[in-house]
């Protein structure tokens, strides 16, 4: 009995020595990029954004070349960092090549962990239905907005008031915001059992990933779901999230019977529950809650995540840069007079300046996309040049760097909030180029080609709504105690903003 014991785990061990040489051995013909010195795991932890793709850049990128760093996704794995020379054959390959969806499952251990990934499904309700009806959706939103502020915010009416955590108040506007717009006020509203549901939910997804990984080695992650507690108390979350998306769902469908595709302009529901019941439903497959809140909570999830650090990114700027900030003000006022205080898609595109702003904002800090068009190889590939890879590498482009390279971006380092709002003028005088949203290949932080985001124009439109409504009502700024504090941090691949930095905010005075 023990020999066979001892059997199975020599056996066990060749296995893992094997599977790590092989990846090694696949990927050796990619240069290895290590830091000059220490090689720590605490120095990857705090340098590889700064120090060690900045080295790979200069040494590689610049070079058309490719090279490779230490995976914190997947040791077994190299993580491939490609010159933009390939970026054509990557961001218009199908998943059946590279997958975008597999690399988010490696990122976040989601599979294992029994949480629904962003999906197909998720990404065509965004590109199909919230788009179309997002010019019908500026209203709701503007007062989900300013209610939502108006609950959260302290007294600050006479004297400067601090707000310890502002990202807790903007996550929670824009959770508001986006209620509306995904699941209607029927079961929206504020103080809804929804949102307590999805902040909750949140919260435990970024807490719970670290913690998990901390109690359990990689290769027994897929145990959680079945043994922690905090991973099975999200999923009894989805659970219930199913549960309150039955009676709009059964609306909707009921609704939805007999009426004509051309029609779906003049619907009575217009959210993020219809558009998921219109693809499945166009596709002949019976529609669940269960379907509906898988594909509903994860885009919930990734929106709010993802909007709500964009927005403290761009305070953080705002704080930073008073003169500019001023500007802006300003051309929100001439803009809000004259639009009688109703914002619509129109008059939120006419704050040019505030949008090359949020452009320099998204370019300077990368909006935690260090790396850009992250996919997994799902075949052995060989790239138009004879350069190849093997099945299972992580590939990205070093989306980060290149919007800090002085030959793309004349003084990189410097934050220059007109920088976009110049070249749109000197393109053709209202260029779609260089607008927040626009995907071009010199600015990556919306990827590009088939996974270019969908949420894009929903992420703006709110962004600049929660911006328009902090600039148009408070005066803020940094406690002189605070005024050394960094305004963004860095771990590992992510640059985000410093959520723990607090804020003074005082009504703007007439």
């Amino acid at each position: 009995m023990a020999l066979i014991l001892l059997s199975s785990i020599l056996i066990s061990l060749f296995g893992v020595w094997y599977i790590y040489k092989s990846a090694r051995s696949k990927a050796s013909h990619v240069p290895l990029v290590e830091f000059d010195g220490d090689n720590s795991p605490a120095r990857y932890e705090t340098d590889t954004v700064t120090v060690l793709l900045g080295k790979g850049y200069k040494e590689y990128t610049k070079k058309d070349l490719p090279f490779r760093i230490h995976n914190p996704f997947d040791p077994k794995q190299p993580l491939i960092v490609l010159p933009f020379k390939y970026m054509d054959e990557v961001k218009w390959a199908p998943e059946s090549r590279f997958s975008f969806w597999d690399f988010i499952d490696k990122l976040g251990s989601m599979t294992q962990l029994g949480i629904p990934l962003l999906s197909h499904e998720g990404a065509l309700s965004a590109k199909i239905g919230l788009n179309k009806a997002l010019g019908s959706k500026i209203k709701l939103m503007q007062d989900a907005c300013v209610g939502a502020f108006e609950k959260l915010m302290p007294d600050c009416a006479h004297e400067w008031a601090e707000v310890a955590m502002p990202y807790m108040i903007i996550m929670q506007v824009f959770a508001n915001m986006s209620a509306w717009v995904f699941v209607g006020e029927e079961i929206g509203s504020r103080e809804s059992e929804w949102q307590k549901l999805t902040l909750g939910y949140v919260n435990k997804v970024n807490s719970t990933l670290a913690k998990v990984r901390a109690r359990y080695p990689a290769s027994l992650l897929w145990l959680c779901k079945y043994l922690d507690s905090d991973v099975k108390s999200m999923a009894r979350d989805r659970q219930k999230a199913g549960e309150l998306l039955r009676k709009p769902l059964e609306a909707r469908l009921a609704a939805s019977q007999g009426q004509l595709k051309s029609e779906r302009g003049s619907r009575h529901f217009e959210d993020g529950v219809q558009w998921l019941a219109d693809i499945y439903m166009d596709r002949g497959e019976e529609v669940t809650p269960d379907m509906i809140q898988q594909k509903l909570v994860t885009l919930v999830f990734a929106s709010i995540h993802s909007t709500s650090g964009a927005a403290l990114t761009i305070l953080l700027d705002m704080l930073a840069h008073p003169e500019a900030t001023e500007e802006v003000r300003q051309e929100v006022d001439r803009v809000r007079l004259a639009s009688s205080g109703t914002w619509t898609r129109q008059t939120l595109s006419e704050l040019r300046l505030l949008d090359s702003f949020m452009r320099e904002s998204a370019r300077f800090h990368a909006f935690a996309q260090v790396l850009s068009l992250q996919r997994m190889a799902q075949v052995p590939w060989t790239f138009s040049d004879g350069f190849s890879i093997p099945a299972g590498a992580m590939i990205a482009f070093p989306g980060y760097h290149q919007a800090h390279d002085p030959d793309l971006h004349p003084e990189p380092e410097r934050f220059d909030p007109k920088r976009h709002l110049r070249k749109r003028e000197a393109y053709d005088g209202d260029s779609q180029h260089f607008r927040f949203t626009s995907v071009n290949d010199d600015l990556l932080h919306f990827g590009s080609g088939l996974h270019a985001c969908p949420g894009r124009f929903f992420a703006q439109e709110s962004l600049k709504l929660i911006l328009v409504h902090l600039l148009t009502n408070y005066e803020f700024k940094v406690a002189e105690k605070d005024k050394e504090v960094p305004k963004m941090v860095v771990r590992n691949l992510v640059l985000k903003p410093n959520m723990a930095l607090p804020i003074l905010f005082r009504e703007r005075r007439a």
